[in-house]
């Protein structure tokens, strides 16, 4: 009987193994299929997808970045992150069902996300962020109740926020932020997602307060809601979340106080909070966190002093407060038992000595106290400090020489110690920052020859030591420095000419040099220079004919040769970049006409000119200066009439046209200058009456008319 039964269903167990086969290679089939067409949707240029071919030997198994279920065969995971793959997501995806995984981060894929992949309702993970995708974000929580991990941040999409997500009760990660969706208040059902630990929403254009139910999100570790629109306070329920490590609040329109609740995170190790509108002090409950890692209260109205138990922290590596109102002295043992990185307190009201251990960690990288009131000498303990890169102490009340550990950081790419009271000279061992791109010394004491060592730093692209104590030469040196782009050495004692070396020079952006006892000539070379803003010798001892081409291929903005004994024709230039702003000539020898060049010229502010040897007609682009604040042609042999063209000149605060051969009638048309408060006629041969309108300018101030041909009163 057993015999028969085994042999009667003999066929039956065949007959399943043979359908059971068959159903394995169709879904095999599937699998490949799938595979192949989400491949030829995307771009792939380093080939990393080579192994996934349509091979009758081939497994979809074996393509990279494919996982597969070890009992079914099933593939549950793709993953190609940062493969530098682009192109777009295939429908396809939709046929994978057992699909638990799909990491596609970190590429440059666009287009859209297409509804198929809701058909893989087994997915768990799911990652699209730092991609190009586009389109409003399908709704994939009907079918994708599985999800724990949601990350497509970083992308273009756009539309409604895609508030669906409080419908995945099971998310552990949700990451949403930097796309362009819709400005809209945050959708309290987030609220709903009470195993959520990290909850990222930077950058969603959200706007409204932050939603109360956010906070009963107990699991939350990260919060990040950074650079939006929120509006209100930080919410006192905000101590509820006990698990918190991080706080990301920063560029909102955040205002009141500094909640005490943040006193209950225990654990918090980052707070950001720069760029609102915060106020009061710093409560005491939050300076007794021991944990902190990250301190950034930068870009608000917060005041009082830094508590002082933040100087025991023990893991502090960046602290920024810069841009607020805190005063006092700051702590004394700050950064003593902390591997501080970085630390900003620029533009406060601290006060006292400089903070003393702040590099005692030996890690300091960057350090900034620009705008406060320290004083005293920098502390001897940085002698130890050897990594930083960006030094900014500058206007301060420090004083002393500068110490010998200053010169000699060999990672500073900027060393900013300008505005203080420092004296004592340059040391030579400034040749050692080899990394050096900034050094700004100006508005010191400092004093002695500038050291020929400056030359040997290759990478120096501005270099400020204007308004000291320097005297000796220009070192020729400095011409080494082919990188360089700006040079102040101006309010020094220095003489001698501009070295041979200097003028070979191709990327000037600015030249100050003015307040000197420099002699000799303005290179020639100079006139070929590509970028030149700003140039500024006045007050020294140069002479000769000013370099014909100078300004004819640059973007001059501003130029003062004032006070010098430059003769030969004015320059003809200087406004052929249409950009010139500022010009000033005073007190040279120029002679001859003003060049019609000038009359492209229509942004001049300020255009002096006095006391040279300049004739001719004034030309019309002179009286037509519609942005011109101070016009000054006084002091040298001018003829012709004042235009009526003067009337365009509606910001001109002053005029000074005295001591030359105009003549003719004032013209009426001086009184529509509204703004004038400074006019200066007199000592020409102006005739006729005195124009009645001048008595309607309201802010006139200063003048005279005196020397002339005139009749009337005012």
């Amino acid at each position: 009987m057993r015999r028969h039964i085994l042999v009667c269903h003999l066929p039956l167990i065949i007959l399943l193994s043979s359908s059971l086969s068959s159903s394995c290679r169709s879904d095999h089939q599937i699998q490949i299929q799938a595979l192949v067409q989400f491949k030829a949707s995307l771009v792939d240029p380093l080939g990393n997808l080579q192994s996934w071919t349509t091979n009758a030997t081939s497994s979809p198994c074996s393509y990279l970045g494919v996982q597969c279920d070890p009992v079914t065969g099933a593939v549950t995971e793709i993953s190609l992150a940062s493969m530098n793959l682009s192109g777009r997501i295939s429908p396809a995806i939709g046929a994978l069902a057992a699909l638990t995984r799909l990491d596609l981060g970190d590429n440059t894929i666009s287009g859209g996300v297409p509804p198929e992949l809701s058909n893989c309702t087994q997915l768990q993970f799911l990652n699209l962020s730092c991609n190009g995708l586009t389109g409003e974000l399908p709704d994939l929580s009907a079918k994708l109740a599985a999800l724990d991990t949601l990350d497509v941040a970083n992308n273009c999409f756009s539309g409604r926020f895609p508030a669906w997500v409080g419908n995945l009760p099971g998310l552990v990660i949700l990451a949403v932020g930097e796309n362009s969706y819709d400005r809209g208040e945050t959708p309290p059902s987030i609220g709903n997602l009470k195993k959520l630990t990290h909850l990222y929403l930077s950058s969603c254009y959200l706007t409204g307060e932050i939603p109360e139910s956010i906070f009963g999100l107990t699991a939350l570790r990260t919060l990040d809601m950074s650079k939006n629109y929120l509006t209100g306070g930080i919410p006192a329920a905000i101590g509820n979340l006990c698990e918190l490590w991080s706080i990301q609040l920063y560029s909102n329109n955040l205002t009141g106080e500094l909640p005490p609740e943040l006193g209950k995170l225990t654990g918090l190790r980052e707070l950001d909070v720069s760029g609102n509108k915060l106020s009061g002090e710093i409560p005491a409950s939050l300076a007794v966190l021991r944990n902190f890692e990250v301190i950034h209260l930068q870009w608000n109205n917060l005041s009082g002093p830094i508590p002082p138990a933040w100087g025991e922290l023990r893991f502090l590596k960046r602290f920024a407060v810069y841009e607020n109102h805190f005063s006092g002295e700051f702590p004394v043992n700050f950064g003593r038992f902390s591997p501080l990185y970085g630390i900003d307190i620029s533009e406060n009201s601290f006060s006292g000595p400089f903070p003393r251990y702040l590099c005692h960690g030996k890690n300091l990288h960057y350090l900034l106290t620009i705008g406060n009131s320290f004083s005293g000498e920098l502390p001897e303990e940085y002698s130890a400090c050897h990594h930083l890169v960006i030094f900014r102490v500058h206007s301060n009340m420090l004083t002393g020489n500068l110490p010998a550990w200053v010169w000699g950081q060999q990672s500073a790419e900027i060393i900013d110690v300008s505005d203080n009271r420092f004296t004592g000279r340059i040391s030579p061992a400034i040749s050692k920052a080899q990394r050096l791109k900034e050094l700004w010394l100006h508005n010191n004491r400092p004093d002695g020859e500038i050291p020929r060592e400056i030359g040997r730093l290759w990478q120096l692209k501005k270099l400020y030591l204007s308004n000291n104590s320097f005297s000796g030469v220009i070192p020729p040196d400095l011409g080494k420095l082919t990188g360089l782009r700006e040079l102040d050495v101006s309010w020094n004692n220095l003489s001698g000419g501009i070295p041979v070396s200097l003028a070979e020079l191709r990327n000037f952006e600015v030249i100050h040099l003015q307040w000197n006892n420099l002699s000799g000539s303005i290179p020639p070379a100079w006139g070929e220079l590509r970028f030149l803003k700003r140039f500024a010798v006045y007050e020294n001892n140069f002479s000769g004919e000013f370099p014909t081409n100078f300004g004819r291929f640059s973007p001059l903005y501003g130029i003062d040769i004032s006070e010098n004994s430059f003769s030969g024709p004015f320059p003809r230039y200087l406004c052929h970049g249409k950009n010139l702003q500022y010009l000033l000539t005073i007190r040279n020898s120029f002679s001859g006409e003003l060049p019609e060049e000038y009359s492209a010229c229509h942004h001049l502010v300020i255009f002096r000119i006095h006391s040279n040897r300049l004739t001719g007609s004034l030309p019309s682009w002179v009286w037509g200066q519609q942005s011109a604040e101070i016009i000054d042609v006084s002091d040298n042999g001018f003829t012709g009439r004042i235009s009526p063209a003067i009337s365009k000149a509606q910001r001109l605060k002053e005029l000074w046209l005295h001591n030359n051969r105009l003549d003719g009638e004032i013209p009426r048309e001086i009184g529509r200058l509204w703004r004038l408060k400074k006019l200066y006629l007199s000592n020409n041969s102006f005739s006729g009456v005195i124009p009645p309108e001048i008595g309607s300018l309201s802010k006139l101030t200063e003048l005279t008319l005196g020397g002339n041909m005139l009749t009337g009163w005012l």
